[in-house]
């Protein structure tokens, strides 16, 4: 049996695998496809031709293997178009910046070698509070081996209302503090700023609190006035955080738990990876999921969680959640745990969406 081979036969388990463990009864589509050629080289790949194709499980669900500009992303998959919140007919600008207006924000950043990105953040974020009657900015750094700790310094020493606050949180992977993993460090940042803006800065008393990172949310040029202000278009009933997307490609897909994508997809990675080697099953497992959600979608993407790198939440349903990093064995994605006691906490009240036009940029420097 050939590489080719092996890799199709690996794909069509991965699908019915997802099949079984969702309990998905209708037909669902993955972004892949099998090649007719057996080849892997560049000049083979030229002329190859896709083939379509379609297996029957055990419970008789179809699975159908598509891969061209019609196939079926987890963005446009299972949607229902009669539930989802429409912007607000008779909003006009005017009327929605009074609304910013009369309200309160809290902006989280959590920063670890981000020194090129700072001004870019501090830019970003002086848009954002111009919108708004009250801001409160709380920035968290750790474990940084360039300037980034002294530029958010000179930011906050700088800020001449005193609406700047920074949290040094030091080496976290010192022996004293020995937080490892890199996602719990993320968390132990992320619930310092939510506990501060809790215990300090009056949460419960702002109407939202905005989570960014300083990568993705750095470049005017993408995180517009439209772009950010696209989020309050909708009532404040039907929803609970909206969270970003990206120009490039959809990158952010560990936060990510949706109808179709109901699993770890890194987790499955780590799994595989030993019988395929990395490539080939981060080509399986997450590349699938990456197609770009146009900034002209037409609505949003109900989700259970996302993040991409930013995401404004409504302060009353942040009440008693947290980030955690660490789940039983493994690293996970702090938003994963944080949403899902968002919407627990809510009785499944707590919408969480993907909002098209609300995009931040991807930083490809690393």
């Amino acid at each position: 049996m050939n590489r080719n081979s092996k890799r199709y036969i690996l794909k069509l388990l991965f699908i019915a695998f997802i099949v079984i463990n969702a309990g998905i009864i209708t037909p669902i589509y993955i972004r892949t496809v099998k090649y007719n050629d057996g080849g892997d080289s560049a000049a083979a790949g030229e002329n190859k031709k896709p083939v379509s194709l379609s297996i029957l499980t055990t419970t008789t669900t179809t699975i159908q293997v598509v891969s061209n500009h019609n196939d079926v992303s987890f963005w446009n998959y299972g949607i229902d178009l009669e539930t989802l919140p429409k912007p607000r007919s008779t909003l006009n600008i005017s009327v929605l910046l009074t609304e910013l207006k009369q309200s309160y924000v809290i902006i989280a950043a959590c920063a670890h070698n981000e020194a090129r990105n700072i001004e870019g953040l501090q830019s970003v974020v002086n848009m954002i509070t111009h919108y708004f009657g009250r801001y409160t900015v709380l920035l968290g750094e750790s474990d940084s081996k360039d300037n980034t700790l002294e530029k958010l310094r000179r930011w906050a020493l700088n800020d001449t209302a005193s609406n700047v606050h920074l949290f040094a949180l030091g080496n976290l992977t010192a022996v004293e503090k020995n937080i490892t993993s890199r996602t719990m460090r993320i968390a132990h940042c992320r619930n310092t700023l939510l506990n501060a803006a809790r215990t300090e800065f009056e949460l419960s008393k702002s109407q939202y609190f905005f989570v960014c990172d300083p990568s993705q949310a750095s470049d005017l040029s993408v995180f517009t006035r439209e772009n950010f202000l696209s989020n309050f278009m909708y009532d404040r009933n039907e929803w609970a955080a909206f969270t970003a997307t990206q120009t490039y490609d959809y990158y952010d897909i560990w936060p990510l738990r949706s109808k179709l994508v109901n699993h770890d997809a890194l987790d499955m990675v780590n799994r595989y990876k030993a019988n395929w080697t990395f490539w080939p099953a981060w080509d399986n497992f997450v590349t699938p999921y990456k197609r770009p959600i146009p900034l002209d979608y037409p609505h949003l993407i109900e989700v259970n969680s996302a993040f991409g790198g930013a995401a404004i939440y409504q302060s009353k349903y942040l009440k008693s959640c947290n980030y955690s990093g660490w789940l039983v064995d493994k690293e996970v994605s702090e938003h994963v745990p944080f949403h899902e006691c968002i919407k627990n906490i809510s009785g499944g009240g707590a919408r969480i969406f993907i909002n098209p036009k609300f995009q931040t940029a991807t930083d490809w420097k690393d």
